[in-house]
């Protein structure tokens, strides 16, 4: 297996279970065996995707430190985590992220999320896509970016449905700029699950 000849320390993340949290101190038990740099937990079941509430008390039965994941979407959410678990050693934030890019400068203590920030990231990441890609795969990417970044913003959902229909860079720049001028930034950004979802 991969651990008879490691060339770089080995991580790994995981659910609680396929289709049931019983499942989890089995599973447990397995990784208990392995010399496992990083355990990333995602308390949540394979066939729960992202739905319900995550079970974090199943983090309860670790016993050495590992990475928690799972609908960390605002800073106080992360910053109560330690509290809860004592052997967390660091967080996962994935969609959090993609949902308020200064989530994790807002979590080390810095500024929250501007809407210069946001205009300066978006710009930024259009730009260096437009650099690699063709015009209509930049859309494409931009579009699902969006998706996360809407929810950003109140009242963003014409927008958000404008962008689905929009072919071209130009179509796509005209409709963000609506966005940006129209729109104002939420006291707290962050991901919208049922943004994402429709």
């Amino acid at each position: 297996g991969i651990y008879a000849h490691p060339v770089l320390p080995i991580s790994v993340k995981t659910r609680i279970g396929y289709s049931d949290i019983a499942e989890w101190p089995v599973l447990y038990e397995i990784y208990e065996q392995y010399p496992i740099s990083e355990l990333i937990v995602h308390p949540r079941t394979r066939q729960e995707f992202y739905s319900g509430t995550p079970h974090r008390e199943a983090c309860g039965l670790m016993q050495k430190s590992f990475i928690y994941n799972g609908d960390l979407f605002t800073a106080a959410e992360a910053r109560k985590l330690p509290a809860d678990f004592l052997r967390i050693s660091g967080v996962m934030m994935g969609r959090g992220l993609a949902g308020n890019p200064a989530l994790a400068q807002e979590l080390a203590g810095g500024d929250g999320l501007t809407l210069d920030a946001l205009r300066g990231f978006h710009d930024d990441l259009y730009r260096e896509y437009l650099r690699f890609w063709p015009e209509s795969a930049v859309v494409g990417r931009m579009h699902l970016t969006m998706k996360y970044l809407c929810g950003c913003f109140e009242n963003s959902e014409p927008y958000r449905r404008a962008l689905r229909k929009v072919k071209t860079a130009k179509e796509y720049e005209n409709v963000v700029s609506g966005l940006f001028r129209a729109c104002s930034l939420k006291l707290q950004p962050a991901f919208d699950l049922s943004i994402l979802l429709s």
